[in-house]
């Protein structure tokens, strides 16, 4: 994905540049499939600068980050056409776009422009006033009841204050941002730590904006539908069955079957 900042050469200042950059990731990060996955080191690389302008080409270190890239662009040109959250996108990956568009107008920056890599005729996507304002209308709360959220809780921040969780509806294709209802509830916290990648029932006081979507909940309540299923390793299966070789090496065991199975095959026959 590229990123250019408009403005006069000259008067951007380095501070503008960082902190877009910055936002930038932050909102890249909130749309990366691979959140919350421990075996994956989530990372960003500048793989072009343009001479002459403020523009950086941005990639994934890692291959399932990729997928976030064209997210980002999409979420943007989605705000642009109406006050709604994005497909797969949350009420904080809203508040990142918001962010960007503060941006401008300070330190020599008049402009942020979003673009696909390498193709000329690619449409450029502004964030200007008019998705600044679709965003802000997408998460502004006009409703609150007391509600139920059913998705993947694929992605969590303990940080001390607020602990925060996000929850994913993948057949409708929708991200809740949730926080917990009381601070101080221990055992909802070690529920969801421990519910990680596991499709749940969650709880709680319910936010929506003006299209009825859900934006934000203050969970109380956590229920384990269905916990992801778990790929044995190699080093799991080993060991599984003792004395099935009957004292034989693996090798050998094979070599012994197949002679077998091609000794009861010759003349054509074949054992049911």
């Amino acid at each position: 994905m590229q990123v250019r900042l408009t403005g006069d050469l000259g008067a951007i200042s380095v501070l503008a540049l960082r902190d877009v950059l910055s936002n930038t990731v932050s909102l890249l990060n909130e749309l990366d499939p691979s959140a919350g996955r421990d075996d994956i080191q989530r990372d960003w690389v500048v793989t072009g600068l343009r001479e002459g302008s403020a523009c950086v080409a941005i990639a994934a270190a890692h291959p399932e980050g990729e997928r976030a890239l064209p997210r980002a662009l999409e979420a943007v040109r989605e705000l642009h056409d109406r006050p709604a959250i994005p497909l797969g996108a949350n009420e904080f990956a809203v508040r990142k776009v918001i962010k960007l568009h503060q941006l401008t107008g300070k330190r020599g920056l008049t402009g942020i422009e979003l673009s696909e890599v390498g193709d000329k005729l690619a449409r450029v996507t502004s964030i200007n006033s008019i998705v600044a304002a679709h965003a802000r209308e997408a998460i502004k709360e006009v409703s609150r009841t007391r509600s139920s959220f059913r998705g993947r809780l694929d992605k969590i921040n303990l940080r001390p204050r607020s602990p925060e969780f996000s929850l994913f509806d993948e057949n409708r294709g929708i991200a809740l941002r949730c926080h917990l209802g009381d601070k101080s509830d221990v055992d909802l916290l070690e529920q969801v730590k421990s519910s990680v990648g596991a499709f749940v029932s969650a709880r709680g006081d319910l936010k929506r904006n003006s299209m009825r979507q859900p934006i934000h909940m203050r969970v109380d309540r956590l229920r384990i539908i269905e916990r992801p299923a778990i790929v044995p390793t190699l080093h799991s299966i080993a060991g599984i069955a003792p004395n099935w070789t009957e004292g034989l090496s693996s090798v050998d065991f094979v070599r012994l079957q197949r002679r077998s199975f091609s000794q009861s095959n010759e003349g054509g026959e074949r054992q049911e």
